[in-house]
């Protein structure tokens, strides 16, 4: 047994690793190793120390990989993923590992030739288990007695189970792989979908290994890598109920959880899976499911499945007819030198479906050609160009009237009229067929399109960039499109957009009616303009001037020479003088000059002037320097203020009043000179007379307070009757 080596261990689990063997196989792997370690130790081909040695090796093997494995109360160990088949080959090799790694013989105990491992041991080598430690768990080293028969014995019964399996195996294998036998196909004449179900077997135990009987809720699910990764499929949760050693045996997508759906499998790598027991967290490492090397149908080739979608294997259906579901397929021939055929005994048809397209390319300098009984009949260059064979023709579409365009550049033969038509964008036009036909026709020496319907344009092809445009319908508009240049009527050099030269006439009239009623418009060879209407009104934006002869004599004045009726304001008017002075002259002799009239005001101001910034000057000024003012009372009067009402009326006011404000003081209030010498002024203090008064009235004077006579040198009270003081 010197030959078992710690360093031997530790090299046999990184070949493991190197296989690339899950940690639960290798796990239980190291636990086999285990139980022939302690077999050897108690059959003393081992000493204390090397049994120790290994024994410490394997410990810190499992803790360096198992270390992070989650705790359960329940034990559960995975037996079959999915549908397996024993790999005969493999198991060979495997064995055939343990032998080169663990001998069974060789120690220092080998002359003892009753001294065999025990059954238990033989039966689950490590290489050869694939169940978990679980389902075979060890026997304590108690259970073999400390002494056995020694004999060469049992050393050649090994070695002949050894040399029958061997055979056995080898049989198998010329069988499975070399016999050449004529086998029926593995497939039904009819494709058959096979239901998608992974076998699963395991054992539930409690934390101390007893194993579980009860009904116990499991789920299942699928992913995409061993930790982490995408959820593929998850079976919910299922009530599993273990035989009397824990072992259950389950279908999952069939006795638990939904069908597995076929992309599981078909567009991922790798599936694995994960195991959950009652409320604990799912069981780790999660388990890979194997490939399978045979199936009764095949789903997919290459990991292709069939033309369902993109990324699919085209296939035959039931019609005969040739199936590539993809999104853009092509069919193609890679190698260069020779040509791809398409080929058919009869018709050859392409269609494409709905509003498809059917494109035909040639890339590169290559050219697509028409070829009937043999011979070239057209050819579609590189630049797009058609060419016709000598020979060959090309028929228009043959139509009675114009079609729907399918674009500028259509051409159609119509029937009706037997002329070629081509769409330039907005209609169709018939192509010329020479001089005084098609485009143009000549009818009593004058020149006009040749359809009567169409419009006249010059200077470009579309009527809203045309330079001029004479329509040839009515109601249509006529327009000159000349940007920044003029129309001239009798003058080729035109000043404004629109220039009419006449000397001796109305340049403009504008008709309502033909030579009945019209308004003219001349303009002199002084500049001024006459308008002449034969009606009696002007209107400028609403407002009535009504005259018969409206002139202004010169440029800064405005002579009403006669006003026949009324200049009416609509609104509010507001002259704004600044500081020009406003001079209205009067001619007339006997009539009134100026009337205003307000008679319809009640309580609001006739006439308000308003001279709030005045200093020296005169609000108001009335002169005159006559020489033959009039006799009478009202004959020549510089003002007259005058109230007669209709019948008998008191008015509690003034007639006429002067007022100072609180804040005013004034000279006097009122005065009255001759020639500049006062004759009677009011003051804010008192009243002063400088001519004799007389108080002719029946009634008596009275006087509030003194009465002084000032005169210093005479004064005298005097009374042509009797009198009383």
């Amino acid at each position: 047994m010197n030959s078992i080596q710690a360093e031997t261990i530790r090299t046999y689990v990184e070949e493991l690793i190197q296989k690339k063997y899950d940690t639960a196989t290798i796990e239980r792997k190291l636990g086999s190793v285990l139980q022939y370690v302690q077999w050897a130790y108690h059959q003393d081909h081992l000493q204390y120390s090397q049994y120790q040695q290994l024994k410490d090796e394997i410990d810190n093997l499992k803790k360096q990989f198992f270390a992070s494995k989650p705790q359960s109360p329940y034990n559960e160990v995975p037996i079959a993923q999915g549908s397996f088949v024993p790999d005969v080959q493999n198991s060979k090799q495997v064995f055939k590992g343990l032998l080169s790694k663990i001998p069974f013989l060789g120690s220092k105990k080998h002359s003892s030739p009753t001294s065999t491992p025990p059954r238990s041991l033989r039966s689950h080598a490590p290489t050869l288990s694939t169940l978990s430690p679980s389902l075979h768990p060890s026997i304590p080293p108690s259970f073999y007695p400390s002494t056995l028969p020694r004999s060469y014995t049992s050393t050649f019964l090994l070695f002949g189970l050894l040399i029958i399996l061997a055979s056995l195996l080898g049989a198998g294998i010329y069988q499975r792989f070399f016999q050449k036998v004529q086998r029926s196909l593995a497939y039904p004449s009819t494709p058959v979908v096979g239901n998608r179900i992974l076998s699963f077997q395991g054992r539930l135990t409690d934390s101390l290994g007893n194993p579980i009987i009860a009904a116990t809720n499991m789920r299942f699910r699928l992913y995409t890598a061993a930790s982490g990764g995408t959820t593929l499929y998850d079976s919910g949760t299922c009530s599993v109920t273990p035989d009397q050693d824990g072992i259950h045996n389950v279908l999952i997508g069939s006795s638990c959880g939904a069908a597995i759906a076929s992309s599981v499998f078909t567009e991922n790598a790798d599936v694995f899976l994960g195991v959950t027991v009652g409320s604990d967290a799912e069981m780790t490492p999660r388990q890979q499911v194997a490939n399978v090397p045979y199936a009764m149908n095949a789903e997919t080739l290459q990991g292709l499945p069939l033309g369902t979608n993109v990324s699919t294997v085209p296939y035959i259906n039931q019609g005969g007819d040739l199936l590539i579901a993809a999104a853009s397929p092509q069919i193609g021939s890679t190698y260069a030198s020779e040509t791809f055929l398409l080929s058919s005994a009869n018709s050859v048809t392409i269609q494409s479906a709905g509003t498809g397209d059917i494109t035909l390319t040639a890339t590169g300098s290559g050219t697509i050609k028409f070829l009937t009984g043999g011979s070239e009949a057209a050819v579609i260059d590189n630049s797009g160009n058609l060419s016709m064979s000598n020979g060959n023709q090309f028929q228009l579409g043959n139509i009675a009237s114009d079609p729907t365009a399918i674009g500028s550049g259509s051409l159609y033969y119509n029937t009706t009229n037997n002329k070629v038509y081509y769409y330039n964008g907005t209609a169709w036009t018939e192509i010329a067929t020479g001089a005084g036909g098609g485009l143009w026709q000549v009818n009593s020496a004058a020149l006009s399109p040749g359809i009567s319907s169409y419009d006249v344009l010059t200077g470009s092809t579309a009527t809203s960039s045309a330079l001029v445009r004479l329509p040839g319908l009515t109601n249509q508009n006529a327009f000159f499109n000349l940007g920044t240049g003029n129309v001239g009527i009798g003058t080729t050099g035109p000043d404004r957009k629109l220039d009419v030269l006449d000397a001796s006439n109305p340049q403009l009239r504008l008709t309502q009616a033909d030579g009945t009623v019209y308004s003219d418009f001349q303009t002199d060879g002084s500049g001024n303009l006459t308008v002449t209407t034969t009606g009696s009104t002007v209107t400028f934006s609403g407002d009535t001037v009504t005259a018969s002869d409206f002139t202004c004599v010169s440029g800064d004045c405005l002579d009403f020479t006669e006003l026949e009726d009324t200049l009416d304001l609509d609104t509010a008017l507001v002259l704004n003088q600044g500081s020009n002075t406003w001079t209205q002259n009067f001619t007339g002799t006997t009539t009134t000059g100026y009337t205003y009239n307000a008679d319809s005001l009640t309580t609001g101001i006739a006439s308000l002037t308003s001279i709030d910034a005045l200093t020296t000057g005169t609000g108001i000024s009335i002169s005159s320097t006559s020489t033959a003012l009039g006799t009478s009372v009202l004959g020549g009067s510089l003002a007259h203020l005058d109230w007669s009402p209709g019948s008998t009326t008191t008015a509690a006011t003034d007639l006429f009043r002067l007022n100072i404000g609180a804040n005013g003081n004034v000279t006097n209030l009122f005065n009255i000179t001759d020639n500049g010498t006062s004759v009677f002024r009011v003051a804010e203090n008192g009243i002063e007379s400088a001519v004799p008064h007389s108080f002719s009235a029946a009634g008596d004077v009275d006087i509030a307070y003194d009465l002084l006579f000032s005169n210093q040198t005479a004064a005298y009270i005097k009374s042509l009757g009797p009198f009383q003081i």
